[in-house]
């Protein structure tokens, strides 16, 4: 655990609590975790979104409620807030089997061994939709990891670090809640595009992107207006909140990029081109973002640092709208070449 963390970023200062936090959240509750969170996919994939939806929402409620119980009301500090979120995941685990066995006899979806199945179609099927889709996690977590080492490295690290902890959080918020609209349509999405209901794809593609558009806007113009604030609500540290705020106000310029990169990398999943989506992932995190991150830090320090993910993201939606713009032409293309024939 030690290298794995200090290759992250933790110090002596905060090696102790992130191993406290991530032996309960890894360590003990790993396996439900991941059970859950693919639970929840399962069922909305098969159309039971109400159900997916309050499996999520369960787990995080409860992972409200918990945090204050176990970090005060017990005196675990961290490793009180991680027991929090894995006895949530458990719950929510709970809530996902039942709603398997409750829809077993409508639904397609089963856990039942004799399905299961590592037939080629299945299995690449299964692995070119799901691996774009995780690395471009695994990459976020690695450019957490690549800037917050750099804040580290200068003067007052730990509160610049500190502070971009905080921003980090809240860039979580809207990350999830863009993949969340990104990855909700793609079902909707891969079904129509299979079924050559272009003109369907093009409806859900637009409405997704104008809900994301609207999103990002007030998300980004709420943090612009109260920044200090937001970051308040995670800490008392005056110093913190005033460098949290100016990250804040710098890093919120991503979400619009961020929002629309995340739907186009989606589109591209949905379709079946997951090469495309593969590229774009890596290309975003694992080399526009290193690279900015370094070049930045050696020319402009810490003011450089702020904007790494603001030109990431925008830069990346650029790309990707080239792409899709491309996509849609050929589509078209072969539409017109067919009505010819």
């Amino acid at each position: 655990m030690r290298p794995i963390l200090s290759f992250f970023g933790a110090d002596e200062f905060t090696l102790g609590f992130t191993a406290d936090y991530l032996f309960w959240v890894f360590v003990i509750g790993g396996i439900p975790t991941v059970a859950a969170l693919t639970l929840g996919h399962l069922v909305r994939a098969v159309g039971k979104t109400r159900e997916a939806g309050i499996g999520l929402t369960i787990g995080g409620v409860m992972n409200i409620i918990l945090d204050p119980v176990f970090i005060f009301v017990f005196d675990m500090e961290v490793a009180g807030a991680g027991l929090a979120t894995m006895i949530s995941n458990v719950i929510s685990l709970i809530y996902f089997l039942i709603v398997l066995i409750v829809i077993r006899k409508t639904t397609v979806l089963t856990l039942a061994p004799k399905y299961f199945s590592m037939e080629k179609k299945v299995a690449w099927g299964t692995f070119s939709v799901g691996f774009p889709a995780a690395i471009s996690v695994l990459l976020v977590s690695v450019s957490i990891a690549v800037l917050n080492g750099l804040l580290l490295r200068h003067e007052n690290g730990n509160i610049l670090s500190a502070a971009y902890s905080v921003a980090s959080k809240c860039g979580t918020i809207a990350l999830h809640i863009s993949i969340g609209i990104a990855q909700g349509v793609m079902p909707l999405i891969g079904f129509n595009f299979g079924a050559k209901n272009h003109k369907r794809v093009h409806e859900v593609c637009r409405l997704s992107f104008i809900i994301l558009l609207i999103f990002s806007v007030v998300f980004l113009l709420i943090v612009q207006l109260i920044p200090n604030t937001i970051v308040r609500i995670f800490t008392p540290d005056t110093d913190v909140i005033e460098v949290g705020g100016t990250f804040m106000r710098c890093w919120s310029w991503c979400v619009i990029g961020m929002s629309l990169f995340n739907m186009y990398n989606s589109i591209f999943q949905a379709v079946g081109k997951w090469k495309t989506s593969l590229v774009l992932a890596v290309l975003r995190l694992g080399v526009i973002f290193i690279i900015l991150s370094f070049v930045l830090n050696a020319l402009f320090g810490v003011n450089g640092l702020l904007w790494v993910q603001a030109i990431t993201d925008t830069l990346s939606c650029l790309i990707a709208m080239f792409l899709y713009i491309r996509f849609k032409k050929s589509i078209a293309s072969e539409i017109h070449k067919k009505i010819e024939e």
